[in-house]
């Protein structure tokens, strides 16, 4: 049930939110602005999940995961944007990275701990920082009008509730009290790479 209000709510954010096109291109320093806090909050977030219990894991790098999806996305939209060639070939190997590398982290995040909990933080993730990387980078915009702005607000709090909710699932945290001992409902931590 989390799941489904996790994807409506994205949707409904989405919807509501009906971001422009915007320009083809952008400029060289707001393209090294987004990357830098994009690749950091990447780094940061590997590093720090490694460290965590699975279920926290899991929420970490599952982030962490559609950080690099978003990055997929605008550094496409900026190659075809037709850069200056230093820049269209920065872009053209973060896009092979993040499109390549984007399976890889998500593969790793959902062996890592409950995959409720990382596909949930990729579902959000992705959308939310794309599109707050496109606003920036090429002056995307999305309907602000009081009701739109509001209902953006519901979505983006129901999505994180059911995150949360997902995170404190049975099916991550142990079996239910009136379950059948013979068929546990926990979930087993797959072995991750050293």
């Amino acid at each position: 049930m989390w799941i489904l209000i996790v994807a409506a709510s994205l949707a409904i954010f989405l919807a509501v939110a009906q971001p422009t096109e915007g320009n083809s291109q952008a400029t060289t320093s707001r393209w090294v602005v987004a990357l830098s806090i994009m690749l950091g909050l990447f780094a940061i977030l590997m590093v720090i999940g490694r460290r965590l219990d699975p279920t926290p894991r899991a929420a970490v790098l599952g982030t962490a995961t559609g950080i690099i999806n978003a990055l997929y996305v605008v550094a496409a939209k900026g190659a075809f944007g037709n850069p200056g060639m230093p820049l269209l070939v920065v872009l053209i190997v973060l896009a092979v990275f993040s499109a390549l590398g984007g399976v890889a982290f998500a593969t790793y995040a959902f062996r890592s701990g409950p995959i409720t909990v990382s596909s949930a933080a990729m579902i959000v993730v992705n959308p939310v920082v794309a599109t707050a990387a496109a606003m920036f980078l090429f002056n995307v915009e999305i309907i602000h009008t009081p009701v739109a702005l509001a209902v953006i607000a519901i979505s983006v709090a129901a999505v994180s509730v059911g995150i949360v909710q997902l995170s404190r699932s049975e099916a991550v945290h142990g079996e239910a009290k009136d379950s059948d001992p013979n068929h546990s409902v926990t979930q087993p931590v797959a072995p991750l790479p050293d």
